[in-house]
C-alpha cells in the first residue's frame, strides 16, 4: 500500500554505454493520501450543497472513497430497529461482496452477525479495525477471502447525538488501517459524511415544507426582516391577483385596499 516517486538515471562507462542505472525513490504515500482526502472532503461538501438525495450522496461517498484511497469495497449501513443493519450504498472493485453481506446478514445487536466491524462500531460509538483472523469477523470470513479482502475498518455515523449507522471500508492489505494517521483521516471523513447527511436531511425537510406551502389553499407570503416579500405561493396569486414578479420586492402594503384606516393595518 505504499506509493513511491521513482527517478531512474543511466550510468555510463568510459565508452559512453549504459553500464548500470541509479534509482532514486521517495515515499510519497503521505502526500498522495493527504491530497486524496482533501479532494474527497471537498467533493462531499459540493454534493451535499447540490441537495442530492441521501442514497445518491452516500453512493457518491462510497464510490469516491474507494477510487481515491484505493480500498476494495466501501459501504454505508443504516441502523434499524430490532438490531438489523440495512445497506444503503456500496461501491468498489469488489462490488460483488455486497451480495454476500446481504446473504449472510449484518446486525448491530448481540447476534453473531452483530459482532463484526459495523455492528461493533454502532454499539460502541467508536471506530473499529478488524482483520479476517479476528473472531468477530467469522460469519463473513469465507466470503471475504474469495474477494481477496484482508482487513476492515468501520466508523460510526453520529447525527444529532444519535448513531445513524456505520461507514465500513475493506482493504486487500492486512495492515491498511493500523497506522494512527490513517485512522485519524478516516475519522475526519466520517465526520464530514455526518455533516453532509445533516445538510441533505435539512434540504429534504425544506423541500417538503416548500411543497406544503406551495400547495396550501391559503395565501402565504414570506418577507425579510424589513417586510419586503421574498416568496409567495400559488394561492396568494389566485386570491390577490398579484404574480410573483409583481409581489416580490414589495412590502405587504401592496395589499392595502385604502378602505381601512392606519390603525386597522397596524393591528393586522
Amino acid at each position: 500500500g505504499m506509493i513511491f516517486d521513482s527517478n531512474i538515471y543511466p550510468i555510463l562507462n568510459a565508452q559512453g554505454k549504459v553500464e548500470r542505472i541509479a534509482i532514486y525513490a521517495a515515499n510519497i504515500t503521505e502526500q498522495v493520501q493527504l491530497q486524496a482526502v482533501d479532494t474527497l472532503l471537498h467533493a462531499i461538501d459540493q454534493h451535499a450543497l447540490r441537495s442530492e438525495s441521501l442514497p445518491e450522496l452516500l453512493q457518491f461517498v462510497c464510490e469516491e472513497t474507494t477510487r481515491l484511497l484505493d480500498y476494495r469495497f466501501a459501504w454505508v449501513g443504516r441502523k434499524k430497529e430490532g438490531g438489523l443493519l440495512t445497506i444503503y450504498a456500496s461501491a468498489g472493485p469488489e462490488a460483488g461482496y455486497r451480495a454476500e453481506l446481504e446473504r449472510i446478514g449484518v446486525r448491530w445487536d448481540d447476534a453473531p452477525q452483530g459482532h463484526g466491524p459495523a455492528g461493533t462500531a454502532i454499539r460502541t460509538g467508536q471506530m473499529q479495525v478488524f482483520k479476517l483472523s479476528d473472531p468477530g469477523f467469522h460469519p463473513w470470513l469465507d466470503a471475504a477471502r474469495r474477494f481477496g479482502l484482508e482487513s476492515a475498518a468501520s466508523l460510526p455515523l453520529v447525527l444529532r447525538g444519535e448513531v445513524y449507522g456505520a461507514f465500513t471500508l475493506l482493504s486487500r492489505h492486512a495492515h491498511s488501517f493500523d497506522d494512527p494517521t490513517t485512522k485519524q483521516r478516516l475519522s475526519g471523513i466520517a465526520s464530514r459524511i455526518c455533516v453532509a447527511l445533516e445538510m441533505a436531511m435539512d434540504q429534504m425537510q425544506l423541500r417538503l415544507i416548500n411543497t406544503a406551502l406551495a400547495s396550501a389553499g391559503n395565501g402565504v407570503f414570506i418577507t425579510d426582516r424589513r417586510g419586503r416579500i421574498q416568496w409567495i405561493n400559488d394561492a396568494f396569486t389566485r386570491l390577490t391577483g398579484y404574480s410573483a414578479e409583481e409581489a416580490i420586492g414589495q412590502t405587504s402594503s401592496l395589499l392595502n385596499s385604502g378602505k381601512q384606516d392606519a390603525a386597522h393595518y397596524q393591528k393586522l
